[in-house]
């Protein structure tokens, strides 16, 4: 697979996770969910760890948004080189979650979806590590969950752990 626009595509697809779920928004959640596709994570990982980005929750892949029509791979590539300072690859789809974001009989429906990206060769960190609507991280390579990682979502952690093997 080299490119990835739809998502839904990946539902019949034996490697990958693939699950559903509703849940309730709020009025401005369910509009900025509306306009998008959805949120790719990527799993960048070297020799020795994977790279996380701190975010106010805790620390968790790095994640952005992608735009409708917008390919998941190139957002997928774009933040991990981004994060690195290196070319970036995407190997594939790890998990993939269609929700329905629902408020007050409005739905707003996007994936989430984590993607691997090829194994870079040595821990590496851009001088200036940012994209999209983060202008400002923090990022490191961990070997193990962090104890300040983002447990209140559950997600977030189960991903990190698929990386670190």
């Amino acid at each position: 697979m080299t490119d990835l626009r739809d998502p839904a595509a990946l539902r019949d697809r034996e490697d990958v996770e693939y699950r559903t779920e509703t849940v309730d928004a709020t009025g401005d959640e369910c509009d900025y969910f509306a306009a998008i596709a959805g949120m790719a994570a990527v799993g960048v990982t070297s020799e020795d760890g994977v790279l996380l980005m701190e975010s106010p929750h805790g620390w968790r892949l790095p994640y952005g948004p992608v735009q409708p029509d917008e390919d998941w791979f190139a957002v997928g590539e774009r933040i991990a080189s981004a994060l690195t300072g290196r070319d970036a690859t995407i190997a594939g789809v790890e998990r993939a979650n269609r929700i329905t974001h629902r408020f007050d009989g409005r739905d707003a429906t996007t994936h989430d979806l984590v993607l691997r990206a090829d194994a870079i060769p040595e821990r590496s960190t851009a001088a200036d590590p940012s994209f999209g609507p983060w202008d400002d991280l923090t990022v490191d390579w961990f070997d193990r969950v962090p104890e300040d990682a983002y447990h209140d979502h559950e997600d977030a952690v189960s991903d990190i752990r698929v990386f670190l093997g």
